[in-house]
C-alpha cells in the first residue's frame, strides 16, 4: 500500500516538465523539416472545410493534435505550430484557410500560395477577403506566390492592398519592419507570373503607380455617373 502512495507520488506528467525539454518536444511534434501542403475537404450538409497538414515523405511524426490535449499546451505551441513552419495553400481555399485559423493568422511567418491562375472558380471576392484577413498576420515574413495564367495587374491588386493594410498595421507594433522582398515563383512547368523578386522599394512604387490608376479609374466613372445623372 505504501509502495503504491509514493508510486502514484511519483508520477510526472508531461505538463510537469521544464519549459526546455517541453520545447523540444514541441519542436520534434510540431514543425517540419519541409513545407506544408494544406488540402481542404469538404463534408456534410453545409460542406464544412478541414484543413490537413499532408507531411512530407518520411516523416514519420507531425502531430498538430498536440495542441488539444490541454490548454496549457495550446497556449505554449501554437506560435510554434503557425510560426516555425512554411504553409503552402492554394489560392483558390486561400480565404477559407485564413478565415479558420481566425486569431492564429499573427503568428505565421512563412507563407506560400500556388495554383495561381484563373479557371472555372475564379472568384475575386475570395481572394480579396484571403488578403484583408492576412492584414493581421503581422509576423509575416516570407510570401511566395506561384501561378499561371492569371492576369499579373488582376492579382496584385490584391498583393498591394494586402501590403499597405500590412505596413499601416505594423506601425503600432513596435520592432517589427515591412516585409522587403515578395517572392514571385513559377509553378511546375509553367511560366512565372512575375520576376522572382522584388525589392522593397520597386514594389513600392509599383504599388503607388497602382493605387494612382485605381483611383484615376474610380474619379472617371463618379464623373462618367454624375454626368449621367444630370442629363
Amino acid at each position: 500500500m505504501a509502495s503504491d502512495d509514493v508510486a502514484s507520488k511519483s508520477k510526472t506528467s508531461f505538463l510537469d516538465l521544464p519549459g526546455e525539454p517541453r520545447n523540444r518536444i514541441y519542436q520534434i511534434m510540431l514543425v517540419s523539416a519541409t513545407q506544408l501542403r494544406m488540402i481542404d475537404w469538404f463534408y456534410g450538409r453545409f460542406k464544412t472545410s478541414w484543413f490537413f497538414f499532408v507531411t512530407p515523405g518520411g516523416r514519420t511524426r507531425f502531430e498538430p493534435t498536440l495542441l488539444l490535449v490541454s490548454r496549457m499546451t495550446n497556449a505554449e505551441a501554437t506560435a510554434m505550430l503557425y510560426g516555425a513552419n512554411q504553409f503552402v495553400i492554394s489560392l483558390a481555399v486561400l480565404s477559407r484557410f485564413t478565415h479558420q485559423i481566425g486569431s492564429c493568422r499573427r503568428h505565421i511567418r512563412h507563407l506560400s500560395i500556388s495554383n495561381v491562375y484563373e479557371g472555372r472558380y475564379f472568384s475575386w471576392w475570395n481572394y480579396k477577403l484571403a488578403f484583408d484577413q492576412l492584414i493581421s498576420a503581422t509576423d509575416l515574413r516570407s510570401l511566395t506566390i506561384a501561378g499561371s495564367s492569371l492576369p499579373v495587374k488582376c492579382f496584385m491588386n490584391c498583393a498591394i492592398d494586402w501590403a499597405l493594410g500590412l505596413r499601416e498595421a505594423r506601425k503600432f507594433r513596435a520592432g517589427l519592419e515591412p516585409l522587403r522582398i515578395i517572392h514571385f515563383a513559377e509553378d511546375e512547368d509553367e511560366h512565372p507570373v512575375w520576376p522572382l523578386s522584388i525589392p522593397a522599394a520597386e514594389f513600392q512604387a509599383r504599388v503607388r503607380k497602382g493605387l494612382a490608376e485605381v483611383m484615376d479609374t474610380r474619379a472617371k466613372l463618379r464623373r462618367r455617373s454624375e454626368a449621367e445623372y444630370y442629363e
